[in-house]
């Protein structure tokens, strides 16, 4: 078995808004279209968005973070129209290589014109092939073994082609037998071309994968041309040749007939080196954070000016980074800090877009998220499966539906006092981390109003109500409660309760005066839990200053390994010796549990767990070809037992955005095995045969190259180097500010760290020129 020894590091990330399209075309006899988007990165499905029924300018607003350790070629987004009884109407796409992403920083943001889908621009795979260039005599020649291919677009119903493939060069041409069935050909075939001296550097041998039908026409599955010049005669030429569309279809400026949809894509590439040559910032920033008087402060206020990178995604390498090394708390305590010292007006403090806020709302995010789930979660998909119509707003009512705003009342105080109940007695089960962090401000903020008993309570509500338990019932899907977007009825319910909330938080006693005297129903739950609210913030920072360090998995997680990371029911394969493909008792549904520990499932979520994978175990987390058990979007999880032995358990999750969140979830945790898999077969093995390649022999190393894509969420493993490399590229841009800072500064501790600092970047700045000429 071939397996790769490698720590999974995250160089290239691809952070994708879809917004919202317009002009979409007319594809239901209703005169509207059903319209939803999937993205693909080098042709393999990750994410698909909300559908958006009955509109031609439908609004997603959903962002993605892809994590593509291997880097990428392609980053595409297709335009679907849905359709409940038959296959969905593709409308059109838009197309991205790496190229163009990467030439501007800053990313890409637009409308973008669909272009039509074209079924020659619909290519993937790659071919291996072998070749050596003998020029002792004349004619040359030119030597070529077709070995394989793997990875081909499945052009047939059935989920895979029949491949073969067309060689050319000058006017002679070869081809290749047929291999029927398969997306991974095994050809081993060898030809060999004459070229008269000498030889024209222009000239190009051009390879064309073509799947074979015996009724229709052959379709068009890739192609590539590999130029003579380019190999040396006398020394074998072996590579894996990706495979391009036809030039003509590559690229195109869109068809106005199709719509346009405006996109943001940004990819960010690092060259991470190794761990130890990031210990001299390590230090230095963990020595800022403990010494926030003798130039920490500076030194975090400087990158604050000189970074471009989103403050969100700033704020949150940072608090991941300080997590890791057990400073965390401490880095959110001087840079707010710092913001409670500059405010001379209570109504502004922690109002602003700051490093420090931000910091603090990506903090509750990355430590809070399980505690989030479990305190909200049962509630708002209760909100969702009842659907019901609430308003208290009578100017958005007609006259015929008075009778809502009586119905209202009673189902908006049902569902805040569920949600109260469940927030405000949960002080208990809040993080460890978040509470240490809210005693001290809620100290800071004392010491500096002292006259002001009220604002302690309203800086720490104003984190927690505001910004956390109100912000995820405003936008359930971003905070992870829901995996789709609310309709309207629902956001309308989500809202009024959130508002409430709102109120709660900011500690409103004289509602009177408010905006929006429709609320006033719902008032005397507001007035009546505001005490409560006062004594759940009380609990949560009456506790021992010390914040003991919490259980986690080689500094690599946020959470203790037994917090559950990801849990539902999905179908799991019975055994593997079952000969049956389909059928009622092939497949059976089955809760299951992911942490940092195992995966574990049971028959229910309320029965005992019927079995447990150890996720060291784990060397490989894979997508499964449709055709293995004729059955769409499933997944394969690989274990390497004590004896070395692989087993695999098939899992069949209800839709893509279910299997990548399975896929991406069990990848992370598995983010420090060492002996992950290499290659893999994408196929089952069935009747003496892999139904991918062919092959008869089971233990046949794999077909398939691994993949490592993962979709970043609050789920994402500490990385330490790239967290590191993160904060030197943001520090290296403004290199030069912090030159004139030094020499403008007097020789006292801020100047010294400025000067260290100056030090630690040169020193990377040299090791990174190191590693490009190796790697060059």
């Amino acid at each position: 078995i071939d397996f790769l020894f490698y720590t999974m590091p995250q160089n290239t990330t691809v952070y994708l808004r879809v917004g919202e399209g317009k002009d979409l075309p007319v594809k239901d006899i209703t005169g509207s279209s059903d319209p939803f988007c999937t993205v693909r990165v080098d042709n393999e499905e990750v994410v698909r968005t909300a559908t958006v029924f009955k509109s031609l300018s439908p609004f997603w607003g959903e962002e993605y973070t892809l994590h593509l350790p291997n880097g990428f070629q392609n980053v595409s987004v297709y335009v679907y129209d849905e359709d409940a009884f038959s296959q969905d109407d593709i409308i059109g796409k838009v197309s991205f290589e790496r190229k163009d992403i990467i030439s501007s920083p800053k990313g890409i943001e637009k409308w973008f014109k669909l272009t039509q889908v074209d079924k020659d621009s619909e290519v993937q795979g790659e071919v291996d092939i072998e070749m050596l260039v003998d020029d002792t005599n004349d004619p040359v020649l030119v030597h070529v073994q077709v070995k394989g291919a793997r990875d081909l677009a499945a052009k047939d119903t059935t989920g895979t082609s029949d491949p073969f493939l067309q060689l050319a060069c000058g006017n002679t041409k070869f081809a290749t037998s047929v291999v029927k069935k398969t997306r991974f050909p095994r050809w081993n075939e060898k030809f060999t071309f004459k070229v008269r001296k000498p030889l024209d550097p222009s000239m190009n041998i051009r390879f064309v994968c073509t799947d074979w039908d015996r009724i229709s026409h052959n379709d068009f599955m890739g192609q590539f041309e590999v130029p003579v010049s380019s190999i040396t005669p006398g020394e074998p030429h072996k590579a894996w040749y990706r495979l391009r569309p036809k030039p003509t279809v590559m690229n195109g400026d869109g068809d106005s007939e199709l719509g346009a949809i405006r996109l943001k894509v940004r990819c960010t590439e690092q060259n991470v080196l190794p761990s130890l040559c990031y210990e001299p910032l390590k230090e230095l920033l963990i020595d800022a954070v403990g010494q926030p008087e003798d130039g920490g402060l500076v030194l975090f206020t400087l990158l604050q000016e000189v970074m471009v990178a989103d403050l969100n995604e700033m704020a949150t390498v940072l608090v991941k980074l300080f997590l890791g090394c057990d400073q965390a708390v401490t880095f959110l305590d001087i840079i707010c800090q710092q913001e409670v010292d500059g405010c001379d007006n209570p109504a502004t403090l922690f109002r602003a877009n700051s490093l420090g806020s931000k910091a603090v709302d990506q903090f509750m995010k990355v430590v809070g998220m399980p505690y989030l789930h479990s305190t909200l979660g049962s509630v708002v998909n209760l909100i969702y499966a009842e659907d019901k119509y609430c308003e208290l707003d009578p100017t958005k009512i007609d006259r015929k539906e008075r009778q809502v705003l009586e119905s209202s009342e009673a189902t908006l105080t049902g569902y805040l006092i569920s949600i109260l109940d469940s927030v405000l007695g949960s002080s208990e089960h809040c993080p460890s981390p978040m509470k240490q962090f809210f005693r001290i401000l809620y100290r800071r903020v004392r010491e500096r109003f002292p006259d002001n008993a009220n604002l302690p309570y309203t800086a720490v509500s104003s984190f927690i109500f505001l910004r956390f338990f109100a912000a995820a019932l405003l936008s359930p899907k971003l905070f992870g409660l829901r995996r789709d977007h609310p309709n309207v009825r629902v956001l309308r319910t989500l809202t009024l309760v959130a508002k409430t909330l709102q109120s709660i938080g900011n500690l409103v006693e004289n509602l009177g005066q408010s905006k929006e005297a429709y609320m006033a129903p719902v008032h005397p739950v507001i007035l009546n839990h505001i005490p409560i609210l006062r004594q759940f913030i009380d609990r949560l920072v009456e506790m021992d200053g010390k914040l003991a360090r919490q259980s986690t998995v080689s500094n690599r997680s946020a959470f203790d390994e037994n917090v559950t990371l990801l849990s539902g029911y999905v179908s799991k394969r019975s055994a593997e010796s079952i000969t049956v493909i389909v059928g009622p008792t092939t497949f059976k549904k089955r809760f299951f549990w992911l942490s940092h520990k195992s995966l574990s499932y049971a028959n229910s979520e309320r029965e005992p767990v019927k079995k447990q994978i150890d996720v060291k175990t784990i060397c490989g987390v894979e997508r499964m070809d449709e055709n293995a058990f004729r059955r769409k979007n499933m997944l394969q999880v690989i274990q390497r037992l004590q004896d070395g032995e692989l087993a695999t358990t098939y899992i069949s999750t209800k839709d893509v955005n279910d299997q990548t969140e399975w896929l991406s979830a069990i990848r992370k945790v598995c983010v420090c095995n060492r002996r992950m898999l290499r290659l893999y077969h994408p196929g089952a093995y069935r009747s003496g045969k892999w139904t991918c390649c062919r092959h008869n022999r089971k233990l046949v190393p794999g077909c398939s190259v691994a993949h490592s894509t993962v979709i970043g969420d609050w789920r994402d493993p500490l990385d330490p180097d790239m967290e590191l490399q993160t904060v030197f590229s943001q520090l290296y841009v403004g290199r030069d500010s912090i030159q004139e800072k030094c020499k403008s500064m007097l020789m006292d501790g801020a100047s010294k760290m400025m000067r260290r600092l100056q030090v630690v970047l040169d020193r990377l700045e040299k090791e990174h020129e190191l590693d490009s000429k190796e790697q060059g």
